[in-house]
């Protein structure tokens, strides 16, 4: 989802690029972060290699409007995969202010049939700076010191990171190297191809929809290694848009 040294999750470069996944520690074993990432069912994959996405209820799968875009790119009938269930999509919508290079980076994909999966509520405060994230996605992974890509195999990991600061428009976030003070147990960032997944706030034992994966700037040595910047488009400011479509 993100590579170069601009945010570039709303660009064209992002959407043709959209097939890795998290990015963790290097000193914190691969198993923890697969371990972690089946606690989230609801996360799926839209389209076979497109980007990520959450079931929010109602038939409904929450995710970036540039994976959408790049659905569009593409021929042939699209589905979305909850494992190994998957899904015809009925129908897509990008937020209607979205333009390829810009903001408002969050869409809605409609299936043909209600998916057997858990659907996940959205965050509706505006207390996002400071708290902790939990990050998910598929796809290729590797660890915050090197270049290389070490797994293709299109699993589902988990990390978790810190909002650091918010705009009207995102959440964001610092990809810390194990040595920082700011690092999190399970420190994690995403990659190209994470686009459109979630990051989560648990409160209660629930987990809440925060973010959606957009964009991201290289680290001290290039994508997904550390002090990666990343961005996600805040939920909490389209909750009126999300549920005109949706419903509550």
């Amino acid at each position: 989802m993100k590579t170069g040294t601009k945010i570039l999750a709303i660009g064209i470069m992002m959407v043709l690029s959209s097939f890795t996944d998290i990015v963790r520690r290097h000193d914190i074993d691969d198993s923890k972060y697969l371990e972690f990432g089946k606690k989230f069912p609801g996360v799926c994959k839209v389209g076979a290699l497109n980007g990520d996405g959450t079931y929010i209820g109602n038939g409904w799968v929450l995710t970036a409007a540039h994976v959408i875009e790049g659905l569009e790119l593409k021929e042939g009938k699209h589905k979305v995969y909850f494992g190994d269930q998957s899904y015809a999509i009925d129908k897509t919508i990008k937020h209607p202010k979205y333009q390829t290079v810009g903001s408002y980076d969050i869409g809605l994909v409609k299936f043909k049939k209600t998916p057997d999966a858990e659907a996940y509520p959205l965050y509706t405060k505006k207390d996002e700076r400071g708290k902790e994230i939990i990050i998910v996605g598929h796809g290729w992974a590797k660890h915050g010191d090197t270049r290389t890509w070490l797994d293709k195999n299109g699993d589902k990991r988990a990390a978790t990171n810190k909002i650091e600061r918010v705009t009207d428009d995102q959440v964001i976030f610092n990809f810390s190297h194990p040595d920082s003070s700011e690092t999190t147990e399970l420190e994690g960032t995403a990659g190209p191809g994470d686009s459109g997944g979630p990051a989560f706030i648990e409160m209660d034992g629930k987990y809440y929809v925060a973010g959606v994966s957009s964009g991201g700037i290289d680290g001290r040595n290039g994508p997904g290694t550390y002090g990666a910047i990343e961005h996600f488009t805040r939920v909490s400011s389209y909750l009126e848009w999300i549920s005109g479509i949706v419903g509550e």
